[in-house]
Order: C-alpha cells, then sequence, then structure tokens
C-alpha cells in the first residue's frame, strides 16, 4: 500500500510514520476558531479543506470534521484523512500510527496524538491532544480545547502517535 500524501515513512530513530505537523500553526488554527456558543453540528463538515480559519469559525462542525480540516491545513494542505471518526481510526491502523496511551496524553512533550472513542452502539468521538490539552470540536460547544483529565470518555479511547518525540 502506497503512504499518504503529507505522511513520512518511519525512520531509524522512530520506527512508526508520522505527519509533518506545523505545531505553531496547528495552536494558531485551534485559537481562530473558538467562539463562543454551541458552534457543534454532528454531520458539519468544512466546505473544502483549504477553507480560511475564518469560514470555518462562521460553521458548525462536528469532530471528525475538525479533526480533518484543522490536520489538512497544519500540515500544509498535505494530509487528507477520510470523514467519520471510526474511519479515521482506521486510516491510522490502516497506515501504521504509532498506538500510544490514554496517561501519554497528560505528557508535555510536544507529541501530536489523535484519541478515538468508540461507545457501542453510539456515536464516536475523535480529538488530537497536545501537551495535555484536547484540540476538538464538540457538542455544546463545536471547536475549542479542553484539559485532558483522562477520565468518562478520555479514559476509554485508542490513542495513535501522529508526531515523534523530540529526540
Amino acid at each position: 500500500m502506497s503512504r499518504p500524501i503529507g505522511v513520512m515513512a518511519p525512520t531509524d530513530s522512530f520506527a512508526y510514520p508520522v505527519m509533518d505537523i506545523d505545531i505553531p500553526l496547528l495552536l494558531l488554527l485551534s485559537e481562530r476558531t473558538v467562539q463562543p456558543g454551541d458552534q457543534y453540528k454532528l454531520g458539519g463538515k468544512a466546505p473544502s479543506l483549504k477553507a480560511d480559519s475564518a469560514i470555518i469559525r462562521s460553521l458548525k462542525l462536528d469532530c471528525s470534521g475538525y479533526v480533518r480540516w484543522i490536520l489538512h491545513r497544519a500540515t500544509d494542505d498535505q494530509v487528507v484523512m477520510p470523514d467519520g471518526s471510526d474511519n479515521q481510526a482506521e486510516w491510522l491502523d490502516l497506515h501504521g500510527f504509532k498506538r500510544s496511551t490514554v496517561d501519554a496524553c497528560f505528557r508535555k512533550d510536544d507529541v501530536v496524538r489523535i484519541v478515538h472513542y468508540n461507545p457501542i452502539g453510539k456515536v464516536g468521538h475523535i480529538a488530537l491532544v497536545l501537551n495535555g490539552e484536547t484540540i476538538e470540536s464538540h457538542g455544546k460547544a463545536g471547536p475549542n480545547r479542553r484539559e485532558w483529565t483522562g477520565e468518562g470518555w478520555q479514559g476509554a479511547c485508542s490513542v495513535w502517535c501522529l508526531t515523534a518525540p523530540s529526540s
């Protein structure tokens, strides 16, 4: 299987594929898309993965639509993940991203992680985690960031590393 555009091959120092994520840009895009009120809508997607943050701010996005958009933009418009949290989780496994742990999400190590919550018979959730804080779109809020507690849904997530630890 060929490697998706924007996903770098494993190296001698990290034996898993990674994304070349511009972390300052990721944080800036996150800040620019947060606004007061409920900006979440199940099934809400960006009209284009290249959409400006001002356009995203004016829309109601669901979790997978937001993760798909923000990763595309933070990888210099390279990475195109599928839509839907379950599809995104399958994509991560299919392409061999490193599995991690819920506890690793507490670390302040500049590793971008992605978490997937898949309750039986209910709608799942997907979010990014960086330095103990989520970057996500969720019900009753929309795009925002919140502390990683490892409790509730967070404690039941599958976790992958999108970037390698600094050496």
